[in-house]
């Protein structure tokens, strides 16, 4: 994550499978404990003034898993920072306990810092805990929660679903070319699509991520309904340009039907209409765009980039989420190809390129 370093508490071992994308290794749902390839490391010295996260080292639980992605992100523990740095930290890293069904294991958290815990830095690290509890990615969730309740479709027609499935495909293939917290994969494998691969070039989101499908694919060994969605769900670490652009240079047998981007700029005005999952996913984010340092047209080059690379190999649509009332992804100039039509709701909105072969 450049200008960012963070503090790994602890997590399971991340292994690879080959992706089907041009038989190129990609990260997909763990098999084994033993791993090869990592996903890539997180510098530990802030390179650009951007914001900083750590993790708590001082639980005693699985401590052996801690020290391995630890190691294998080039990230720090807290027993490994003095106190000075503590307040250039805005996030924390953390492994809860998490039970469901037949499983007992743990989770990947993360939660931002808040200033109770910037001004108590004199106090032992032990009890510097947020107030809040900590996120993490659940691709599994119970059925009476938020999230468990729109996969369930109990929360009426999805606007997610109606703006990405073709009505008339059966075997639908997504690539969610800026995954995030994977929520919206998990809808869309829930809700038509034959399979979802995300594709996610943060490194710290990704083993989030990887975490995720970690306690799914340990769910799918005795639920029906885990194992077909274990299945529909994949994971690759990476630049979604630089994975179009294999494929148009490669096999173009292996293009999406349906490419989405949601990408997390421009920010919202009104942050209550963003849940914390979220604030949490933009706040970590935004790190690497304020290291960066890039303008605005630096921004915008880069949406039109990715916008025309998804054109290019997208099978039947492209799909792009924005907040109600933003501009279109990469500005309004001439050269930037406007939306078949938008799929609106109250919040956001669903820009759809329908391409001439659909």
């Amino acid at each position: 994550l450049p200008g960012a370093a963070i503090i790994l508490l602890s997590l399971s071992g991340l292994n690879p499978c080959d992706s089907l994308i041009l038989g190129k290794p990609l990260y997909a749902l763990p098999e084994s404990s033993e791993s090869s390839i990592s996903p890539p490391a997180v510098p530990t010295e802030n390179g650009g003034g951007g914001r900083l996260a750590y993790m708590i080292d001082s639980d005693g639980l699985f401590e052996s898993q801690r020290h391995e992605i630890a190691s294998r992100l080039s990230i720090p523990l807290s027993s490994q920072i003095d106190s000075e740095e503590d307040e250039s930290y805005t996030h924390e890293l953390s492994l809860v306990p998490y039970e469901f069904e037949h499983v007992s294991t743990y989770a990947l958290a993360i939660e931002t810092i808040g200033s109770d815990v910037k001004n108590a830095k004199r106090r032992k690290r032990s009890k510097q805990k947020p107030k809040s509890n900590p996120h993490f990615i659940d691709f599994f969730p119970p059925k009476n929660s938020r999230m468990g309740k729109r996969s369930g479709k109990e929360s009426g027609t999805d606007l997610l679903v109606k703006a990405t499935i073709p009505k008339k495909s059966i075997d639908t293939v997504v690539w969610d070319l800026t995954a995030g917290f994977g929520q919206d994969s998990l809808i869309l494998a829930l809700n038509g699509a034959s399979k979802v691969h995300m594709i996610e070039r943060d490194p710290i989101v990704f083993a989030l991520l990887e975490d995720g499908l970690r306690r799914l694919g340990e769910l799918s060994n005795g639920l029906e309904s885990a194992q077909d969605l274990k299945q529909r769900l994949t994971l690759g670490a990476g630049d979604g340009v630089d994975l179009l652009q294999q494929v148009l240079e490669g096999d173009k047998t292996e293009r999406p039907d349906v490419c989405y981007l949601d990408p997390m700029f421009p920010p919202r005005t009104k942050s209550a209409s963003v849940k914390k999952p979220m604030q949490i996913l933009h706040g970590l984010l935004s790190t690497q765009e304020e290291a960066q340092e890039s303008t605005t047209e630096e921004r915008l080059e880069e949406e039109r980039k990715l916008l025309q690379f998804a054109l290019q190999a997208s099978k039947c649509r492209v799909v792009v989420k924005r907040p109600a009332k933003a501009p279109l992804l990469g500005g309004e100039s001439g050269d930037v190809r406007k939306p078949s039509y938008a799929v609106e709701g109250s919040v956001n909105r669903w820009d759809v390129y329908i391409l001439n072969n659909e």
